[in-house]
């Protein structure tokens, strides 16, 4: 039986707090000065050639394209070795695990080549195998981004931008910090130029906060696995509007979901935690919502003596928030994209023509493809309490519904035929075999 979501009894009264911020008013010196460069040449140049991700190379090669191509089967019998292949699924699990943003898919469109992919993934097994410590997913997440920003910074080193170098700089001493290789003087040498760059910046105004109540757009599904899903309107983060998977898995494109390849079962797990725990990350809320406000929470006592640049990422992705309002929201997206990922897995696993069958989804809404195809229940009309669903037994399902005076629009859905194999609009002579299907799976 479908739950009944109290919420829907005065959806337009639904809201998130969340936090709004005054614009700022700041002058940048840019390009940065040259007395800079003059005062930390050398630092700058051993930071260069101290070969932070222990390359043996130069590091550009991790930003260029592949240029050895793949070994033919003449060359491999004749005793050729082949170049190692990149371990894509280990790649998504590092990358996902504990709200992690990047795909491997992510990691291609920012300019990481072949090797910079096999280059992240040795330099991260070597850190999980030898990490000390308490806080390891803290200390794991700076590492894993300042190797990001080594990749994608290292070829930009003469940039005279100050948040380039601020950026550089930064992101080397984490590396070396990580791999235990950071010289005391060395790392006094880069935190005072840091601090140097960083006052290249006048604050004319001040940043301040002030609480919100951010109303909720009248965009309304119940997912297939019981939760309450907001779109967010059609404008909103194309994660929540589902505009962005759907477009990707229309297309023919690999499967990769936030929690892994087409792996929805991990986002219903990710749900139970945040169920369990009552919370969710800024990580989350950067990936699902993507809104320009912030989130309200509670800093843990080291946010108050990191560096500003370190304050404001804690504040973006590390910072957590118990608002239930805010919790439900993040959780019923991800139960939305758990519901897809699901139907496009059983699709391409047991459709007989996947491709011609992906045609079909094409000239379908997405409103179409989530309630005749994934199952979903969209809240069609609040005032004349509608509810659209491809449910077939709605009169048991939605009996509660019912019961409170919501009506129930039927539509049609679309299922494979278990004869041909091919997604079909759901009819008579489709349901009685499917029914015979199930009778005998039963005996």
């Amino acid at each position: 039986m479908v739950s009944f979501f109290k919420e829907l009894e005065h959806p337009l009264e639904q809201y998130l707090p969340l936090v709004g911020y005054d614009n700022q008013i700041a002058i940048e010196i840019d390009p940065v000065p040259m007395e800079f460069f003059d005062k930390y040449n050398n630092l700058l140049l051993k930071l260069h050639n101290i070969d932070l991700l222990k390359s043996g190379n130069e590091n550009h090669v991790y930003t260029h394209p592949r240029k050895v191509e793949k070994k033919t089967q003449e060359q491999l019998d004749w005793g050729d070795i082949e170049e190692p292949e990149i371990d894509y699924e280990s790649l998504a699990r590092y990358c996902v695990s504990n709200n992690y943003m990047l795909t491997p898919e992510e990691f291609m469109n920012v300019g990481f080549s072949y090797y910079g992919i096999l280059k992240i993934l040795s330099l991260l097994k070597e850190y999980e195998q030898a990490y000390i410590g308490k806080d390891y997913e803290d200390a794991y997440m700076k590492y894993l981004y300042a190797i990001f920003n080594q990749l994608d910074w290292d070829k930009k080193i003469l940039c005279t931008d100050r948040s380039s170098l601020i950026r550089y700089i930064g992101s080397a001493l984490t590396i070396l910090k990580c791999q235990n290789r950071l010289d005391e003087r060395l790392k006094e040498e880069a935190t005072e130029a840091i601090t140097y760059l960083e006052k290249l910046r006048v604050v004319l105004k001040e940043e301040s906060e002030s609480l919100i109540y951010y109303f909720l757009p009248d965009a309304w599904y119940i997912t297939p696995f019981n939760h309450l899903y907001n779109s967010m309107g059609p404008n909103s983060h194309g994660e929540a509007t589902l505009m962005t998977p759907i477009r990707d898995l229309k297309y023919g494109k690999e499967m990769y979901g936030h929690y892994g390849i087409r792996d929805y079962g991990a986002y219903l797990l990710s749900i139970t935690d945040n169920i369990k725990d009552g919370y969710i990350t800024g990580m989350e809320y950067f990936q699902f919502l993507h809104m320009c406000y912030g989130l309200p929470g509670l800093y843990d006592e080291k946010y108050y003596n990191m560096r500003m640049n370190d304050k404001l990422f804690y504040r973006e992705f590390e910072i957590k928030t118990y608002s239930k309002s805010i919790v439900n929201i993040i959780v019923g997206i991800k139960s939305a994209q758990a519901g897809l990922y699901r139907f496009f897995k059983f699709l391409n696993k047991y459709s007989a023509d996947y491709d011609a069958d992906l045609e079909i989804i094409k000239k379908l809404t997405i409103s179409d493809i989530l309630v005749r195809c994934c199952g979903f229940h969209k809240i069609s009309s609040v005032e004349d309490r509608f509810i659209t669903t491809s449910c077939g037994n709605y009169e048991e399902e939605f009996a509660e519904y019912i019961e409170r005076g919501w009506r129930i629009d039927y539509v049609k859905p679309y299922v494979l035929n278990p004869i041909t194999k091919r997604l079909e609009i759901l009819d008579e002579e489709i349901r009685i075999t499917n029914e015979m299907h199930k009778l005998t799976r039963e005996r």
